[in-house]
């Protein structure tokens, strides 16, 4: 009804009347138009791309000792500037943010280089929250099968540390820079594992120069640092063994 009373005195006054949600179809098609997902959205071909990441540790699925395996539940966040999906609110209805299909714009190709998934299963289709002023949110859950070095010489008392090393796989420092938005992880959701309790999430960003390229190449990699609960193997391992070599 108030929509309605707004639309009839703008006709009567002569002024144009644009609902909220035309506004944001207007924008996106604005801002999608003649758009080149595949560039970096930067003004200045020389600048480099600034991606912050982010990783909560929702849950640790498994730990496989045997294939030196790793399955996780994370909640991934990236956050970049594209300097070509600005604009002023005020022209379209005071939009400060919109949200759009991330494969319809710049994303960073980053994943996880232990990774055991294919390619293309390091990456979500999700939806991608766009503000003003170019700043992008892109954040989507990911199952994550990755590598991790278990060594069992102290079983039932081994602790673990099973990293997940996240860089770009197409670009260097000079065009696609990564950083920690923190020195530890998001553990705020994590559900507890009753096999492994989880004692630290670290983040910390490396820069590699290699003999064969003058570029940088940075990467930040997370850290779950893992002590096996033992009292399960107490109770139903070593306790009757105990009681088995006694009794002899």
């Amino acid at each position: 009804m108030a929509n309605c009373t707004v639309y009839l005195l703008c006709l009567l006054f002569g002024v144009t009347y644009v609902q909220a949600d035309s506004w944001e179809t207007q924008l996106l098609a604005n801002l999608t138009a003649d758009h080149q997902p595949e560039a970096r959205p930067v003004l200045n071909h020389t600048h480099a791309v600034s991606v912050t990441i982010d990783v909560a540790l929702a849950q640790i699925i498994a730990v496989d000792s045997r294939n030196q395996q790793l399955l996780t539940s994370l909640w991934i966040r990236m956050y970049w500037t594209d300097e070509l999906m600005t604009w002023n609110p005020a022209d379209w209805g005071d939009t400060t943010a919109i949200r759009i299909g991330s494969e319809k714009i710049w994303r960073p190709d980053i994943l996880v280089y232990n990774s055991l998934l294919p390619y293309d299963s390091n990456f979500e289709d999700s939806e991608a929250t766009i503000y003003s002023d170019g700043s992008v949110a892109w954040l989507f859950p990911l199952t994550m099968l990755s590598t991790c070095s278990i060594d069992v010489t102290y079983f039932p008392y081994d602790e673990q540390t099973c990293s997940m090393q996240f860089g770009s796989w197409s670009f260097d420092g000079l065009r696609v820079d990564i950083y920690n938005k923190s020195a530890t992880g998001d553990i705020g959701s994590y559900k507890i594992n009753e096999e492994w309790e989880l004692v630290t999430f670290n983040a910390r960003r490396d820069v590699f120069l290699y003999s064969c390229c003058p570029e940088p190449y940075p990467s930040v990699t997370f850290n779950a640092f893992l002590r096996r609960r033992s009292l399960f193997y107490n109770v139903n391992v070593i306790a009757p063994c105990f009681l088995f070599v006694m009794v002899r």
